[in-house]
């Protein structure tokens, strides 16, 4: 069996899927300057700073450009809960185990957390009652924005996370194939001192993945400068896979376009590092194992489902979906066939294990690009499952029609 080890981000998203970015009250509240507190299409603000850029309560500033409507949906988020939730979910038939790790409000909103994700495999024993409030973040999502590729805006409240350090994570978190940090951008005490943890896992033998968030904590404290990623890039060298938009890339490097932001990545010494871009193609390159040596790869995204948004057909015909999420469900979807291929190669010591895999990044990339695409199909990033197995029975024939869109007979 694989294990996959998870921290970073976990909250509650209170969605609001039909905002129109263009409007006079969006327009308002929106950033002039980096790091001014203000709202930041495709970007994260934290709330107290918004309430300092507007001169008002969040709660003034919503009703402003929402009116008095409720959310349209209230669903489980966070880069990191959310990518492990869907690696368990298509992970439950090939015995790959996923562990959440992290930190709640002794509340309402970590109650709910609980319960749903406790209707998943995902394990949770190292999801503890910390203190402060559950961390919640309401999703601002305009559908059609950028022509219909549709996009997003945050507004987090922090809480608990705050005060969640590394060692809380204990042995049992390094004790894994698979250690995934993801959003730790929203977890100070992890983020901070990420070099260590990666240096600790690697140490371990399991393979590192690192997913990135928008980073509005180090924006406001040096705006334009390059976000500091895992301390030094040193530190660089601990990371095997780097999962980022092109905006975190970007701000992460420094540099000027993608394919100079791989540069920088792989430079540094970071083993893969993929970089998302929306409805464009995924660019990427790997220069060491567990994957194989690649040169710069560029994979669209799934012919399929860009086909069921324009005509309504698919499964969720019907239904409102947004892009929250898909980033994390690209994350959870490259972790788990990562973990898969581990676990195919036949030898329990870790460190020998990762080190000689030879493993072709399409095998992972193809289902991180279709459960990405699947997730824009419903609200939040979080599918609920009727029954163990139905969010792979619903992937299975976009899995299929993308492998044939792009040419690829792997696994």
């Amino acid at each position: 069996m694989a294990t996959i080890s998870v921290t970073g981000s976990a909250l509650v998203d209170y969605l609001y899927g039909s905002v129109d970015f263009s409007s006079e009250a969006f327009t308002r509240y929106r950033s002039h300057r980096d790091g001014d507190g203000g709202l930041r299409v495709g970007g994260l603000v934290f709330a107290e700073d918004l309430e300092a850029f507007a001169g008002k309560r969040v709660s003034e500033v919503l009703a402003d450009i929402v009116g008095e409507t409720e959310a349209d949906a209230q669903n489980i988020g966070g880069p990191a809960v959310v990518a492990a939730i869907h690696a368990a979910q298509v992970g439950i038939g090939d015995g790959v185990a996923v562990r959440f790790h992290g930190t709640r409000g002794d509340d309402e909103a970590g109650e709910m957390i609980v319960r749903s994700a406790g209707q998943t495999p995902l394990g949770l024993d190292g999801y503890e009652v910390g203190e402060g409030p559950t961390a919640s973040t309401i999703v601002l999502s305009d559908p059609s924005y950028d022509g219909g590729a549709g996009e997003r805006c945050f507004i987090n409240t922090i809480g608990a996370s705050w005060h969640y350090s590394i060692e809380q994570l204990g042995q049992s978190f390094y004790d894994a194939d698979i250690a995934l940090f993801a959003g730790t951008a929203l977890v100070p005490g992890l983020h901070d001192h990420l070099d260590e943890c990666l240096a600790h896992a690697r140490q371990a033998g399991a393979v590192t993945v690192v997913g990135t968030v928008y980073d509005f904590r180090n924006e406001q404290l040096a705006p334009g400068a390059p976000w500091p990623l895992a301390g030094s890039r040193d530190s660089w060298r601990d990371i095997d896979i780097v999962v980022t938009d092109q905006l975190e890339a970007l701000k992460i490097t420094g540099a000027d376009d993608v394919d100079e932001a791989v540069d920088t990545f792989l430079d540094g010494g970071v083993g893969a590092a993929i970089i998302t871009r929306g409805v464009d193609d995924v660019v990427a390159e790997s220069q060491r194992a567990p994957l194989n040596r690649s040169g710069r790869m560029r994979l669209p995204v799934s012919h399929l489902v860009r086909q069921h948004h324009r005509d309504g057909g698919g499964p969720f015909a019907g239904q409102i979906g947004d892009t929250t999420g898909c980033g994390d469900n690209f994350v959870g979807g490259l972790v788990h066939a990562l973990a898969v291929r581990l676990d195919r190669m036949g030898t329990s010591e870790r460190v020998a294990r990762r080190d000689a895999a030879m493993i072709d990044p399409v095998d992972l990339l193809m289902p991180a690009v279709v459960s990405g695409g699947f997730a824009s199909f419903y609200l939040g990033g979080t599918y609920r499952e009727r029954e163990r197995g139905e969010k792979m029975r619903l992937l299975a024939p976009y899995l299929s029609a993308y492998a044939e869109q792009i040419g690829h007979s792997g696994g």
